[in-house]
């Protein structure tokens, strides 16, 4: 799904590279909050719902080049 956002505005191979990236960052960000295994599922919906351009930052670098 994440993705699929990416791919109404971007060419594909972009979109999944955005896409990709914005998942990674949400799944850094949860795992740094935490505090068992049971609380995987909540913590990287939350950081998926808190994504912004700071956290992306905080998380991911995206270089697209041109082959």
């Amino acid at each position: 799904a994440t993705t699929a956002a990416f791919a109404t505005v971007r060419p594909p191979l972009a979109a999944a590279v955005y896409g990709l990236a914005v998942f990674g960052a949400a799944g850094a960000e949860a795992a740094s909050k935490l505090k068992g295994p049971g609380h995987i599922p909540q913590e990287l919906c939350d950081a998926l719902y808190r994504m912004d351009a700071k956290l992306l930052k905080k998380h991911a670098e995206i270089r697209l080049e041109k082959v």
